[in-house]
């Protein structure tokens, strides 16, 4: 996990931070300007992160099972490993990789569940 928010750091997250941290500074806030720099860099680099990981999913939408809350998961239940590996393509996968999941994540996993159902 930490390999892939790297890459997407490196890939664009850093320059929309950067891009903020600039305008930050360029605003001419009087107030607590390191702060607001700091908070305007952290704020870019979370966008930029996850403008990567959409754009990840969208480009190879045959992995796209296989998202940011998953990922995420199998830091705590490493049990998930080996469904992530097959792609969450076997019988059951989606089910059990749900029940691993905190509940605002949840709702990915319903939407994979259906449109899994639903293919013809």
């Amino acid at each position: 996990m930490d390999t892939y928010l790297c890459k997407a750091y490196l890939k664009i997250a850093s320059l929309i931070a950067k891009g903020a941290r600039a305008a930050a500074i360029l605003s001419g806030c009087a107030h607590n300007t390191a702060m607001w720099q700091d908070v305007a860099y952290a704020y870019g680099r979370n966008v930029g992160i996850a403008y990567q990981l959409v754009e990840d999913m969208l480009r190879n939408p045959a992995r796209a099972r296989v998202s940011g809350p998953i990922l995420f998961a199998t830091e705590e239940h490493t049990e998930l490993r080996p469904l992530i590996r097959r792609d969450l393509a076997g019988e059951g996968d989606i089910e059990k990789a749900r029940d691993y999941m905190s509940s605002e994540h949840k709702s990915v996993l319903d939407v994979l569940a259906l449109t899994a159902a639903t293919k013809i």
